[in-house]
Formats: C-alpha cells, sequence, structure tokens
C-alpha cells in the first residue's frame, strides 16, 4: 500500500503560496483523491478490506480525472501520474488481499499499458510523457512480481514485455 503523502504536500503548498494556478474545480478533484485514498488507507489498516477496496476504486476513479487533465494540460503531469499510481497500485494491493488476484493482476495490467501508452505518444504534452516513462518501470516491476508470485503463466508476462517493446519502438 502506498500513502503518497508527499504528492499531497507538494500540491498543497503550490497552491497555496502562488507558485502554480489551480483551477477550484482541479483542487476539489485532487482533494477528494486525498479524501479516497486517506479513507481507503484507514480503512485497510482497520481490516475492513471490502470498505478500503470501495474507497481506493473511487480514488482511481478520481485519479483517472486527473490525468485527463494532464492530457488536457491542466494539471501537473507528475502529480497525476503519481496519483494513478498510487490509485492502481492501493487497488490492486486490496484486491490480492482479498484473495483476488486476477482482478489486482488486471489492475496493474492496466497501469502498466497506461503509462507505456503516454510515455511513447507523440502527441501527449512533454511533461506527461516524461512523468509516465519516470513511473513506468516501478509499475512494469510491480505488475510482473504480482504476475509471478500468484503463478500466472508466463505467457502473460512475456505479452507484457512484448507490448512494451512494441510500443517502444513504435514512438
Amino acid at each position: 500500500m502506498i500513502i503518497n503523502r508527499n504528492t499531497c504536500i507538494d500540491l498543497n503548498r503550490a497552491w497555496r503560496f502562488g507558485k502554480m494556478s489551480v483551477s477550484t474545480n482541479l483542487l476539489r478533484t485532487y482533494k477528494r483523491f486525498k479524501a479516497a485514498t486517506r479513507a481507503g488507507n484507514e480503512a485497510f489498516l482497520r481490516g475492513s478490506l471490502p470498505l478500503a477496496r470501495e474507497h481506493f476504486e473511487d480514488a482511481l476513479a478520481v485519479a483517472r480525472r486527473l490525468f485527463q487533465h494532464a492530457i488536457d494540460r491542466d494539471a501537473d503531469p507528475e502529480i497525476a501520474v503519481s496519483s494513478l499510481c498510487t490509485a492502481y497500485r492501493n487497488a490492486a494491493e486490496t484486491l490480492s488481499r482479498l484473495q483476488r488476484f486476477e482482478e489486482a493482476g488486471q489492475h496493474l495490467e492496466a497501469a502498466c499499458r497506461l503509462l507505456n501508452l503516454w510515455r511513447s505518444a507523440p502527441n501527449a504534452p512533454e511533461g506527461l510523457r516524461h512523468a509516465c516513462n519516470g513511473f513506468f518501470p516501478e509499475a512494469l516491476e510491480l505488475c510482473i512480481t504480482h504476475l509471478d508470485r500468484h503463478g500466472e503463466d508466463a505467457s502473460r508476462i512475456l505479452a507484457i514485455y512484448e507490448h512494451t517493446a512494441e510500443t517502444a519502438s513504435t514512438a
């Protein structure tokens, strides 16, 4: 489970000290992500995994909106990508604890595919490509480790690597 407090602090500090212009809607969206993540973490620590899953899925939905804002150049790409990775990882960890390994693997694969797509997308904002490229190796390692740990067929793991190589070669 990841509690990404640095991202929370950085966005709030930057906004408070006028270092970045953040729309009220975007700030509200980020605060909703932060609140859902915090609630999920608290439920996770109490052992209420179904409730934690609900909160983390909500955080993932909000993180996807933040990511869309980054695509539209309205949000800081590092914060958006970090939030998205945090949300996917928290949701996957909770699903694993609930013995729902297939769903957890799907979440991690979705994160890898999304980061891989945008890190090499020629029309993506430069900052977003850079952020996706920075977070991609950790996401890929987490996904492969999860699939391997839960006895996934090697062909599925190989397919992820092949997809990564194909995308990198076409960029």
